[in-house]
C-alpha cells in the first residue's frame, strides 16, 4: 500500500473507509459485501450521507465496485490475498 499511487491519492476518510470495507468483506467466504448502504454505515459507525461520497470515491478509484448507481448495494471484490492462500516464501533453516 505504501507504493500504490492510487491508495495514495485517497482522502483520508476513503482510505479509512477502504479498511473498513476490507474488514466487512472477509466476513463472507468471497469477499463481497452483501448489505445495502445503511448497513456499511451503521457497521463502521457513520451516516448514510458520509460512507455514501466516500464508496464513491473508492469505487472510482477501482478498490470497490458499486452493483447499482443508486448505492443501495455495495460489492466489495477482495484486492489482496488472504495469508493461508498466499503461498510460503520462507523456508525453516536447522541449526
Amino acid at each position: 500500500m505504501l507504493d500504490d499511487r492510487k491508495f495514495a491519492e485517497l482522502s483520508d476518510y476513503a482510505s479509512k473507509l477502504l479498511m473498513q470495507c476490507w474488514l466487512i468483506a472477509s466476513e463472507s467466504v468471497d469477499g463481497t459485501i452483501a448489505c445495502d448502504i445503511d448497513d456499511v454505515a451503521f457497521r463502521v459507525h457513520r451516516t448514510k450521507e458520509q460512507v455514501g461520497p466516500g464508496l464513491q470515491e473508492l469505487a472510482l478509484h477501482g478498490f470497490i465496485e458499486m452493483t447499482s448507481d443508486d448505492d443501495s448495494k455495495v460489492l466489495s471484490p477482495r484486492k489482496q490475498v488472504a495469508p493461508e492462500s498466499a503461498p510460503e516464501t520462507e523456508t525453516e533453516t536447522e541449526k
